[in-house]
């Protein structure tokens, strides 16, 4: 196994990268938060969509979409896992009186 070799970044120097691969910032102060909130890693898979085969991005893709994305992915996300829980709930509410009235 070879050793890590990618050095830790700042997030100032994230948000440099991100620009320099072509990533458009309306906003570079909401950006840093972002990222300390969210992450550089964590966003970049939603930076997937606009990365082209050279390591850059598309022309026009910006930060602001990208966190908009993953925002609409963390709703969807607790919206599923409510209902999921609903099912779920019912589900052992319906086998343990099963069970309880039957054993």
């Amino acid at each position: 196994m070879r050793p890590y070799d990618k050095p830790a970044c700042t997030l100032a120097q994230q948000l440099q990268l991100l620009r320099e691969r072509g990533i458009d910032v309306a906003n570079p102060e909401a950006a840093l938060v972002a990222l300390q909130q969210v992450s550089y890693y964590r966003l970049s898979g939603y930076c997937l969509p606009f990365k082209r085969s050279d390591q850059q991005y598309t022309p026009g893709a910006a930060f602001e979409t990208v966190l908009s994305l993953y925002e609409m992915d963390r709703r969807l996300r607790l919206t599923l896992l409510d209902a999921i829980e609903r099912v779920e709930v019912a589900v052992r509410c319906a086998v343990s009186n099963t069970f309880a009235l039957r054993y």
